[in-house]
């Protein structure tokens, strides 16, 4: 298991209620994945009052398809107001992909009691937890879908000329000991020649030679010597309108 955390700054003030307020942090970002708090809504859910909270997450990289099966996100059991007023998360949390963008997945969970009056923000942190595959597919990959991302793994650039491909690649995971190969008419061919120009524990560049010419669009497989399961902590502290 690897651990990721956002680093978000933050400021705080007391008054003369005692109570404490933070920084908002309704959202966070990096070059994979957009993690945003969308809203609050109360609601009356199995006879128990309390709210829903609603979230997204986005992945830039608009050909790619997210589920729920990849990615979890989890949350406290118990969150905070302002003032230390709890709320206890009931039931599972609702994930799904989005109908009409598949690089989105909506997210919703409910929290038991009704909001304090005074109320007006929540505390509420949550965990990204990403669960890679050993072999990671690119499928019909075209020069102008470059950059690509499949589980966390991207594409960054690559050029290709005849039966020689160059390519430049990053990963979350330590991407030194990937084999790369490509797929062709139903065939996984691995390279004859290979030199990596540049590799470090999360970037590659290297050249590959195969016995076959690559002709566009062709599949790209990568499989990684390890697939950790990944968490990044999202300290959320999000407003009560």
């Amino acid at each position: 298991m690897i651990l990721f955390l956002f680093i978000a700054a933050g400021c705080s003030s007391s008054s003369s209620e005692e109570r404490l307020k933070e920084e908002l942090n309704t959202s966070f970002s990096n070059s994979l994945y957009e993690i945003e708090f969308e809203k609050l809504e109360e609601s009356r859910y199995e006879g128990k009052d309390g709210f829903f909270l609603h979230y997204s997450i986005t992945s830039p990289d608009e050909s790619r398809e997210l589920s729920p099966s990849d990615i979890d996100m989890t949350f406290s059991k118990v969150i905070e107001d302002e003032f230390g007023n709890e709320h206890s998360i009931y039931q599972e949390t609702e994930m799904k992909t989005d109908q009409e963008e598949n690089n989105v997945l909506r997210i919703k969970q409910f929290f038991t009691t009704s909001l304090h009056h005074d109320s007006e923000q929540l505390i509420s942190t949550a965990q990204l937890v990403l669960h890679p595959n050993k072999t990671v597919r690119f499928d019909q990959v075209k020069k102008d879908k470059i950059p690509i991302s499949r589980d966390e793994l991207t594409i960054q650039d690559m050029e290709w000329n005849d039966n020689k491909l160059t390519l430049t690649a990053t990963d979350v995971l330590d991407i030194q000991n990937v084999e790369w190969s490509i797929l062709s008419e139903g065939e996984q061919i691995y390279p004859v020649f290979t030199n990596s120009i540049t590799e470090e524990e999360h970037y590659f560049k290297g050249e590959f030679e195969f016995a076959v010419e690559l002709e566009e669009p062709f599949t790209i497989i990568a499989e990684r010597s390890d697939s950790s399961e990944l968490i990044w902590e999202l300290p959320f502290v999000i407003p009560i309108d």
